[in-house]
């Protein structure tokens, strides 16, 4: 039984295989950290709204609509780097791998943008009616 090391299976990777891995792994990572701290977050965020009930709105700092942040970047990458191993894999060109590849990141991303953008108005909606 031959046991396969991380070194040979790289080797015997193509140049475009692994940029896309080199994109999609630390990409992944990053976005599983930011899952994590955006959790942690959320959870300290309430117990602070708890407490702070009777404080005025005013002092709230409102974030508009963002397509550009890091959040959406690394959200994007993960997806460029993913969907673009998966079209490796499925045999396809390097110019269609390339073009689906970029359309997925660009739909992950203004997904994500749209999502926070109805999460921060639904949470203005409920802040206004307490």
């Amino acid at each position: 039984m031959e046991i396969l090391s991380f070194g040979a299976w790289w080797e015997g990777l193509s140049a475009f295989t692994k940029i896309y891995w080199m994109i999609a792994i630390p990409a992944s990572i990053i976005f599983i950290i930011q899952l994590g701290t955006s959790l942690l977050r959320t959870k300290a965020n309430t117990e602070v709204l708890d407490s702070s009930k009777n404080a005025a709105s005013d002092d709230k700092v409102r974030i508009p609509f963002q397509l550009v942040n890091f959040r959406n970047f690394i959200g994007f990458f993960t997806s460029l780097g993913w969907s673009g191993l998966a079209c490796i894999d499925s045999g396809l060109s390097s110019t269609s791998t390339i073009l689906t590849s970029f359309i997925c990141g660009i739909l992950v991303m203004s997904s994500m943008a749209v999502i926070f953008y109805i999460t921060n108005k639904l949470m203005q909606t409920v802040e206004e009616n307490l």
